[in-house]
Parts: C-alpha cells; structure tokens; sequence
C-alpha cells in the first residue's frame, strides 16, 4: 500500500478500521485521543506509522481497546471488499510486529 495524504500506511489504516472510537470524521484522533489514552506523545504514535512497527506490549493494549469499542460499525472495507465489523486480532499485527 502506498501512503497517501488520507493514511500514513498500513499500520496507520488498520488503526483506523480497528479503532472506531478513536476516529473522527474518518480520521485517526492521534493527538487528541489515541495519544491521551497511551500517555505518551502524539510524535511517539506517529514513529509508530513511519517505522510500521509497534511493540507486542502496545499490540496487546490496541487489541484490547479494539473488542472494547463502544460504537462499533456495521461493515469495514479489508482488502477492497465490505464485510462485517470485527475486532483487531493477533493476526492483524502479524506484519507491523
């Protein structure tokens, strides 16, 4: 995938399908709520996408923030097909690990 000016890449664009509550407007609230809720700097988050990597610590705690959604969507668009809403998995992360 190429990153354009709506994602930051991959790892960035499955945050964005797997944290509904932490997206507004179709944008992922980095510094605004994604930041708050790990205590740590909007810019620490953003490494996260230029880097595509993110702990196994940090996987676990966005998977749990993941089957905790509140208002979760009815559908999601993976790999160009619309199909039911579902949690972040292990299996999701397998590349950003």
């Amino acid at each position: 995938m190429t990153k354009t000016p709506e994602t930051l890449g991959p790892l960035h664009e499955l945050l964005i399908r797997g944290l509904p509550d932490f997206v507004d407007n179709g944008t992922l609230d980095v510094k605004g709520k994604l930041a708050p809720h790990f205590a740590i700097s909007y810019q620490a988050i953003y490494k996260w996408f230029e880097r595509e990597r993110v702990s196994a610590r940090r996987m676990h705690d966005l998977i749990n923030m993941s089957e905790a959604t509140k208002n979760p969507p009815e559908t999601m668009i993976v790999e160009g097909k619309e199909v039911p809403w579902a949690p972040l998995t292990m299996k999701d992360f397998a590349s950003f690990i």
